[in-house]
Formats: C-alpha cells, structure tokens, sequence
C-alpha cells in the first residue's frame, strides 16, 4: 500500500497461465487490511498441483 491511508477490504487475484498464454487455474485472496505504506503476503492455493506453469498475474481488484 503506498498510500498514506490503510486500504481495507482488499480482494486479490492469481491467475497461472501454461507456455500458450491460456489460463490453467485462479485462486482469491482477501486480506482485512494493510496499513499505509506497509504490504501483506496474499496466499493463494489450488486444490491440485498444475503442470506446465509458465508464468503468473497478480491482480488488486479495485474496491467500490
């Protein structure tokens, strides 16, 4: 957060993609809160391994 204030509520997104640039699995994570100019680890899982992980995107989904 390189804000000067907390951000709540923050929902966050991992998505893999194989060596084709097609998505293979996504995972969510929420986290409560992150104080300003501080950061917070984000854990994402996947309920089975996934082969031919070629890259991954991290995305902060805007709050409304």
């Amino acid at each position: 957060n390189d804000g000067f204030e907390e951000a709540r509520g923050i929902t966050v997104v991992g998505v893999i993609f194989d060596d084709q640039g097609i998505a293979r699995a996504a995972s969510v994570s929420y986290l409560d809160r992150i104080a300003s100019k501080a950061s917070e680890p984000a854990v994402f899982t996947w309920r089975e391994p996934v082969a031919n992980v070629a890259r991954a995107e991290i995305t902060v989904l805007p709050s409304f």
